[in-house]
């Protein structure tokens, strides 16, 4: 799946453990002004590197896949987790999203 939009922030990298890293940034669609919508992507491990050329408010197109998975608390419980995965991030030439 493809999504364009701007980057409004991009957050540090997160150490879970030692084989495991993440980072998220938040890409805001604004296709519709009057209700924006800010998107959380996430990136894993070298990916993370990606965003390290980008910066807040520029204009990117987001590849990306939906990851679901299960997930069981330690009383029990499960849950369902839904992340997106940024594959590629690419800067988009000229002023405005659509």
């Amino acid at each position: 799946m493809i999504i364009k939009g701007a980057i409004k922030e991009i957050k540090p990298a997160e150490k879970i453990n030692e084989k495991f890293s993440k980072r998220q940034f938040i890409v805001v669609d604004d296709g519709v002004p009057a209700y924006p919508q800010y998107i959380p992507f996430l990136l894993y491990g070298d990916r993370m590197a990606l965003l390290d050329k980008f910066a807040i408010d520029e204009i990117v197109k987001v590849t990306f896949s939906i990851n679901g998975r299960q997930w069981t608390a330690p009383d029990g419980s499960v849950k369902y987790i839904l992340s997106l995965v940024a594959s590629e991030i690419e800067k988009v030439s000229g002023g405005g999203i659509f």
